[in-house]
């Protein structure tokens, strides 16, 4: 019987996070011009930083991690935490991830018009 250790599965996942840290850089440095001013170093640790942020919300799907990135070059570094409409939406508790992604894509675009 093979036994993989909790060790080894949270490296595997580092591992699978670490190959959607550099698809994410690259579509952001695409689309948002702050990402394109950024370092290709910085532009990467920017996205790994959102990156976990999203993990840490309760976005494990790498599609709503990667929204979650997005909207932190839509909106600003770490505006889950300074904008109080995203704070409460991502403090719902009992509401999935998906519905909680789609009420912050909601609110970005009416704030970014």
């Amino acid at each position: 019987m093979l036994v993989i250790r909790r060790a080894q599965w949270d490296r595997l996942a580092d591992v699978a996070d670490e190959a959607l840290a550099d698809r994410l850089a690259e579509i952001a440095r695409l689309h948002w011009p702050a990402a394109a001013a950024l370092t290709p170093e910085a532009r990467r640790e920017r996205v790994k930083g959102a990156l976990a942020r999203g993990r840490r919300a309760g976005f494990v799907a790498d599609r709503h991690a990667g929204c979650f990135v997005m909207l932190d070059f839509a909106l600003g570094a770490g505006f889950e935490q300074e904008r109080d409409w995203a704070r409460a939406i991502l403090g719902e508790e009992g509401t999935r991830p998906a519905e909680r992604l789609q009420r912050l894509l909601t609110r970005a675009r009416g704030e970014l018009g």
